[in-house]
Parts: structure tokens; C-alpha cells; sequence
């Protein structure tokens, strides 16, 4: 089995509500997009029926892949094992609340390949709470400002990258 153009990588911690919607979202996406591409479920310690439901998604659909922490270790432990269960030349984090928009991945796609950066970023849609986003754009000036840095939404964890960039 050759390895796939694109790992799209989900840690899900007690989403077992969000799983169904999220793998048939990001599946549509990579059919629209005519790509070999995986998608990597990584239950991060849920205590609720979120690995039933992973484990369901992945038997339904060969392009789906599961793995499951015993124990929670957060979004970077969710990352790191998306990682080593992934096959794919470029990585995509996502998040499994539906957050981010699976349907926006074509665009971080084709903007890695356009212009071939270390990484590509996507910006969050604001809410309507303005004091949200009042705070959000505040943290956002202090932190470019502390790290020298240019980003609409530094926060923002809805990333494309070659997987040794992210390694």
C-alpha cells in the first residue's frame, strides 16, 4: 500500500457526537479534492462512546484510521500519535469539535502547493461574542508582538505541513 498524498489528523477528546459528522465531512472533502488521503482519529482518553464510534467510522471506511490513549494526554500527545500512525507526505491538523471547517482543507492544500511554505495556517472564523473577539484580536497583537511575528491568528491549530515540519 503506497502511502497517501495527505494525513488529516483529529484528536478527539469526548466527541462521540462529533465523529460521524467529522468523517463524513472530511471524506466528502478529500472525494472533492480527487486525493489519496487518510483520515487519523486519535481518542485522547474520552469517557464517553467516542473510540466506538472511531472504531466504527474505521471499519465502515478504509480510508479512516484509529488509535485510542487509555488515559487523556492532551492535544500535543494527540498530535504526536496522529503523527506516527499517519502515513501521509503532508499533514493537516484539524479539530474534531468542527471548529475548523473540513471543507477548508482544498485551500490550505492548494496554497502549500502554490507556494510552498514550512507551513500553511488557516484563520478561524470570529464568533459573533465581540468580547471574544476583542479578546482574541488583543492576544493576538501581544503575541506577534513578543515574538516578531505577522499572523492574522497565531492560535489557530488548523495547520498544513510537510510531516517532518511538524516532526
Amino acid at each position: 500500500m503506497s502511502a497517501p498524498e495527505l494525513s488529516v489528523i483529529a484528536p478527539c477528546y469526548n466527541e462521540e457526537l462529533n465523529v460521524a459528522p467529522l468523517v463524513a465531512r472530511v471524506l466528502a472533502t478529500f472525494d472533492a479534492m480527487e486525493i489519496d488521503a487518510e483520515l487519523v482519529l486519535v481518542d485522547d482518553g474520552s469517557r464517553d462512546k467516542t473510540w466506538s464510534q472511531i472504531e466504527e467510522a474505521a471499519a465502515r471506511h478504509p480510508r479512516v484510521r484509529g488509535f485510542q490513549h487509555v488515559v487523556n494526554k492532551g492535544i500535543v500527545g494527540g498530535w504526536q500519535t496522529g503523527l506516527s500512525g499517519s502515513r501521509g507526505r503532508l499533514v493537516c491538523l484539524i479539530d474534531s469539535d468542527l471548529q475548523n471547517r473540513p471543507e477548508d482543507i482544498p485551500r490550505l492544500y492548494e496554497a502549500f502547493l502554490h507556494h510552498e511554505p514550512d507551513l500553511v495556517q488557516a484563520v478561524r472564523h470570529p464568533k459573533v461574542n465581540k468580547n471574544r473577539i476583542a479578546f482574541s484580536k488583543g492576544l493576538n497583537v501581544l503575541l506577534n508582538a513578543a515574538f516578531g511575528m505577522h499572523l492574522r491568528d497565531n492560535k489557530s491549530g488548523f495547520i498544513l505541513c510537510p510531516r517532518e515540519v511538524l516532526a
